[in-house]
């Protein structure tokens, strides 16, 4: 008698039918599968040796997928990190280049009446004597110098402003101040 015929002449039930009693040739959640092994014993001995080896060829693999995983997302954080902190150090940089810029200019943009100069004549144009048309207020470094209307100084004017000598220094004026008297 083969193990096919004895199969088909198992008792058979279905799954709704009398659930508490099961035959051996149950065909529900494994049942026919374990009838069938007990009257094949090298073939379930075989069958199960194969089933946990694939089982766990199938565990190994999941768990070397995970692990490559796992080291993709921290090879991504550490990219994206990196990539954070070169933006700074570039934020910063770009911060210290306009701070050195803007004191640059500061320091360049000093006005023209502030600009003291000892030399006279320095385009070696003439002096003359020149009166003054209105009160002018000389701002420069070390502090302020007042001129009136009326008051008279050697000086000379050059292209786009005028020198008038006080004491040791030359100052600059606006042009229009000042009128030629000799």
């Amino acid at each position: 008698m083969s193990s096919q015929d004895f199969i088909e002449r198992l008792p058979f039930s279905l799954p709704d039918e009398f659930p508490k009693q099961r035959s051996l040739a149950c065909t529900c959640g494994g049942c026919f599968e374990t009838a069938y092994r007990r009257f094949q014993p090298q073939y379930t001995t075989q069958t199960m040796a194969k089933i946990a080896e694939e089982n766990t060829s199938t565990q190994r693999q999941q768990a070397a997928e995970a692990q490559k995983l796992a080291q993709l997302q921290r090879q991504q954080l550490l990219q994206q990190q990196q990539q954070q902190q070169a933006e700074m150090r570039h934020q910063e940089r770009m911060a210290a280049t306009q701070q050195r810029e803007e004191a640059a200019a500061n320091q360049q943009r000093v006005p023209t009446a502030t600009n003291q100069t000892y030399s006279r004549s320095q385009e070696g144009i003439p002096e003359h004597l020149y009166e003054l048309t209105q009160d002018h207020k000389i701002v420069y470094a070390d502090g302020a110098i007042r001129v009136r209307r009326g008051e008279r100084y050697r000086g000379r004017i050059l292209v786009d402003h005028a020198e008038i000598d006080i004491g040791r220094g030359s100052y600059n004026v606006p042009t229009g101040i000042l009128r030629k008297v000799d």
